[in-house]
């Protein structure tokens, strides 16, 4: 596929849900932004803290490829850290959407 929209991008990172919070990447804010340029699609990724491990960044970053794998387009991912709104408002849902395991 080579013609993509921003929206279209958005869509199918959407549906990339957090391994422990029964949230999409999107909503928790980890998905900060979305970049498209010819063939190129740059995601803004925000970690909620610096010290996250990197074998949960990986699974992160793999997971927003594979949802746009078929984007004909150089996937690139930069990560910062979240602000302390930003965080605040991670925190909240993920207190609210925790994977309660029985």
């Amino acid at each position: 596929m080579n013609n993509f929209s921003e929206e279209y991008i958005r869509n199918e990172i959407g549906k990339v849900m957090h391994p422990t919070i029964n949230s999409n990447l999107v909503e928790l804010g980890i998905v900060k932004n979305i970049e498209i340029k010819p063939g190129r699609v740059i995601i803004t990724m925000a970690l909620p803290f610096a010290e996250v491990p990197d074998s949960i960044r990986n699974y992160l970053e793999d997971n927003l490829r594979e949802a746009i794998e078929e984007v004909d387009a150089a996937v690139d991912i930069q990560t910062e850290i979240m602000s302390k709104a930003e965080l605040k408002k991670f925190l909240a849902l993920e207190k609210e959407h925790w994977k309660h395991v029985a």
